[in-house]
């Protein structure tokens, strides 16, 4: 049972929140604590420890025309993929009905329809934007062109790094978005053929403005913003994380907000942390696998009973 609440009860709260001055640390600390409770997520089993993975957004090469270089095309969202809902950000899976598989597309189902969107130099670079949910294409004159999530073809998301464990070829305490992409450069064949066999395929539509676009429809905060199953956590919940660093692994406790989701993210236990832009960001981001719990903070005047609501 997923958590339901009416715009009312934020109402108190949001005007107060427009009164705290946000440069002041204590301000914002004493706001919350006045005017928020804690809530741990759990499941139905009573679990209240789950993952904690990483996001960000890419950067690939690219051109608006294709060439001996660039011709690995990210498309266009096709007329005929019905929406079964109106919500925008990364791999969602079943908010769309069933269309072509990744396969048949990168063999060129789509090739002529005038979908093409931009060009890049590498279909793995290309896959990973698509996990993302959402990055940057640099093209020859320097330009940065941003491009973001406008559907998904319905088919469900399947993670190729659990193959790799499954199959033996990384150890589960290695694995990392780094690991997979080293591994899919030394075995290009193999690693095209694991590609695919993550059917779920993402859309694209190019960004204005300035970061890139969450679930929630508005831009998302490196280091605060959070991926989550939004059929237990809505979007704009303030959530409390107590996790490591994926780096160092220093204990870390973390105000960041709901405003996105991914086709990965599933269950009350699961969320995905956006750390930016940049190599550092990727870093971070490929390495995040982290176990940790996770409060909801909830306007006093709702009464819950945790995450999963039981």
């Amino acid at each position: 049972m997923g958590l339901s609440m009416s715009l009312g009860i934020w109402h108190d709260v949001c005007e107060i929140a427009d009164t705290v001055s946000y440069k002041n640390h204590q301000s914002v600390r004493a706001f919350f604590e006045k005017n928020f409770t804690p809530y741990k997520c759990h499941d139905h089993k009573k679990n209240d420890t789950g993952l904690y993975t990483g996001y960000y957004e890419s950067e690939l090469s690219g051109s608006l025309t294709p060439s001996d270089q660039y011709h690995y095309p990210l498309y266009k969202r096709p007329p005929d993929l019905i929406q079964k809902n109106t919500q925008y950000g990364r791999s969602q899976g079943g908010s769309f009905s069933p269309h072509l598989d990744r396969a048949s597309i990168e063999e060129g189902a789509l090739a002529g329809k005038n979908l093409e969107l931009i060009w890049v130099d590498s279909p793995m670079d290309a896959f990973f934007l698509h996990i993302q949910g959402s990055g940057r294409v640099r093209l020859n004159n320097g330009k940065h062109i941003r491009v973001g999530y406008d559907g998904a073809n319905g088919h469900p998301y399947t993670a190729i790094g659990k193959i790799l464990i499954d199959r033996r070829e990384i150890e589960k305490k290695d694995m990392s978005m780094q690991a997979i992409r080293s591994w899919i450069e030394k075995n290009p064949q193999e690693g095209k053929k694991l590609m695919r066999e993550n059917a779920s395929y993402v859309f694209l539509r190019i960004l204005e403005g300035e970061g890139a676009i969450g679930a929630q429809g508005i831009p998302v905060s490196p280091g605060r913003s959070l991926a989550v199953d939004k059929r237990y956590v809505p979007y704009g919940i303030p959530v409390w994380l107590d996790i490591t660093h994926p780096e160092n692994k220093v204990h870390i406790q973390r105000l960041v907000i709901a405003q996105d989701t991914g086709g990965a993210i599933k269950g009350p236990l699961r969320g995905d942390v956006f750390w930016g832009f940049g190599a550092l960001a990727a870093q971070v981001a490929g390495q995040m696998k982290e176990k940790g719990r996770a409060y909801l903070l909830l306007p006093k005047k709702v009464l819950f009973s945790g995450c999963y609501g039981g």
